[in-house]
């Protein structure tokens, strides 16, 4: 992906996201060349902290409280369909950032939820893209009324497969047919497991100290 320009506070001008668009504030006016920071795709965003979210999606560049904030805003069980923002610590304070995407193809959803034994393997198409061609790369996670279903090729190079929809429902009573968002509040101490070992797009999600952040999975 090509690299993403942020519009950054003169404190800020050392950190930044990756790939994507450009960060800019409606009215703002364009920033002083000094505050615009040209990052790429090995920006690293700080770990995940549990802290509650903004009612709100918050503003790029807004002021934050606790580094490592995760927020997620929208409707997607599709993170890439979202909107994401961290909270990043700078030098004169604390800024939000919106975390990169990569397209989101949410157009090739089922148009009514269903269950997922209806799609779970069967072929699927992700149509044409708006920029660019579909590639083995390119998948969508869509809302079923049960779990979710992934378009996918698989979840990596070496457990490739034709494309077709990759189905999965949560494996507890304590684990919802919807995926939380980052940054939700929940209770309890759960691990929730959307897909992270099936495709690309799948997460592991943890709810900790009363909020909901994306995990890691070990996958054989």
């Amino acid at each position: 992906m090509s690299a993403r320009v942020v519009v950054l506070g003169p404190a800020l001008v050392a950190l930044g996201a990756a790939c994507g668009d450009v960060y800019a504030e409606p009215g703002a006016g364009p920033p002083p060349e000094s505050a615009v920071f040209q990052s790429d795709a090995s920006a690293v965003f700080p770990r995940e902290l549990p802290s509650s979210c903004p009612a709100q999606r918050p503003q790029v560049n807004a002021p934050c409280s606790v580094p490592g904030s995760t927020c997620e805003y929208g409707a997607s069980p599709d993170m890439q369909c979202n909107r994401v923002f961290a909270c990043v610590a700078g030098v004169g304070g604390n800024a939000w950032l919106e975390r990169p995407s990569d397209r989101c193809l949410a157009r090739a959803c089922p148009k009514e939820p269903a269950d997922t034994l209806t799609l779970d393997g069967r072929p699927c198409d992700l149509g044409d893209a708006d920029a660019g061609a579909i590639t083995d790369a390119d998948e969508v996670v869509c809302p079923m009324s049960n779990g979710i279903c992934a378009c996918t090729t698989g979840p990596d190079g070496a457990h490739a497969h034709a494309r077709q929809w990759v189905c999965v429902r949560p494996t507890t009573a304590d684990c919802r047919a919807r995926r939380p968002r980052a940054g939700e509040a929940c209770s309890g101490d759960l691990w929730c497991d959307y897909g992270s070992c099936k495709f690309k797009r799948g997460v592991l999600m943890q709810c900790t100290s009363g909020i909901w952040l994306t995990g890691g999975a070990s996958c054989n």
